[in-house]
């Protein structure tokens, strides 16, 4: 279902004006925020940006809500195909917004805020401290 995606900081996002660039759509984006940790996890926190071009006779709105079903079966994905204490688990308290850019193209999506918890308990083993 995504044709191309990407990780990095919002500078790092194909566009069609860069050359050799060219995304396929759909298209996803996975942009770092921050990490936090809480005892034994790991919560890091993930821009999951999804978009798709809107064709002259596309609907901006139907785009921005296949995008957010995409959206939703990636996070389905990992919530139900990934479980037990060893595998990273989204938080399923996300924040939707939906957006409208024109790049080259003109593309809709929607931009999900995730939280992933990852079981990492301390561990001093391999620490170069004598």
């Amino acid at each position: 279902m995504i044709a191309d995606w990407g990780y990095g900081q919002l500078t790092d996002i194909k566009t069609r004006v860069e050359e050799g660039r060219n995304p396929n759509y759909p298209y996803m984006f996975i942009n770092p925020v921050n990490g936090t940790r809480n005892g034994t996890v790991l919560q890091w926190t993930f821009n999951l940006i999804m978009m798709e071009v809107v064709g002259l006779e596309d609907d901006f709105l139907k785009t921005q809500s296949d995008c957010q079903q995409y959206l939703d079966d990636v996070l389905a994905h990992l919530h139900l195909y990934y479980q037990g204490p060893q595998w990273p688990n989204p938080v399923l308290n996300i924040t939707f917004t939906p957006f409208k850019e024109r790049f080259q193209d003109e593309v809709a999506g929607m931009t999900a805020i995730v939280q992933m918890e990852v079981p990492a308990p301390l561990n001093d083993c391999i620490t170069p401290i004598a």
